[in-house]
């Protein structure tokens, strides 16, 4: 079935899906810059890096809506929007896994919707971005469980190699150096060298 696109469920989804990418950019901001008032740099540039993952997901979407025609208003239908309170780091991270994942199963539903209305690439975007959205909620989630057992800075046995996101230093210990001996900044600009931040 190839429906017509104006009007269509798919049109409706690429809406809300470019709506809820562009408030999730927001969001993840905000998250960063809540992270850089307490000198926690490594969260702040993972905010960061993710919220630029999502402008390029809102892209991709609106992309999609503006090569069908002309300019229009569209009402969304049936969508709703997470507005979270940002002042705990843990929560933040909690919130955020949670807000990713709720994306992953709602863009396989309007991937399936897209391919039953013959839409095919942009089903096969949704079904991609599903995919990335899931990746990041797992991050969050590794994220929230090292902040939870107070493991993002220290480990719990043995040493680490640990990266200075500043100047490239790797130091080796059981926990970050609280400042880099390379270039002076605090422990909050150390990642463990394993964690696929970037």
């Amino acid at each position: 079935m190839v429906a017509k696109f104006v009007g269509s469920r798919t049109e409706n989804n690429l809406f809300a899906a470019f709506v809820g990418e562009s408030q999730a950019r927001n969001r993840y901001s905000f998250a960063a810059s809540f992270f850089a008032s307490g000198r926690l740099k490594v969260l702040e540039k993972l905010f960061l890096f993710v919220a630029d993952q999502e402008k390029q997901h809102a892209k991709i979407f609106y992309n999609f809506l503006s090569s069908f025609g002309s300019d229009r208003e569209i009402n969304i239908e049936g969508a709703s929007y997470p507005v979270d309170v940002l002042n705990n780091s843990v929560g933040i991270f909690e919130k955020s896994q949670r807000n990713e994942l709720v994306e992953h199963e709602l863009y396989k539903e309007f991937g399936e919707e897209a391919r039953y209305e013959g839409f095919s690439e942009i089903s096969k975007k949704f079904l991609e971005i599903s995919e990335i959205e899931k990746s990041h909620g797992e991050r969050f989630g590794e994220f929230a469980g090292l902040l939870r057992g107070n493991e993002l800075f220290a480990c719990k046995s043995g040493n680490s190699c640990w990266l200075c996101l500043e100047c490239g230093k790797i130091y080796n210990g059981c926990q970050a150096p609280q400042e880099c001996p390379v270039c002076g900044h605090p422990f909050g600009y150390f990642l463990k060298k394993d964690l696929s931040l970037l």
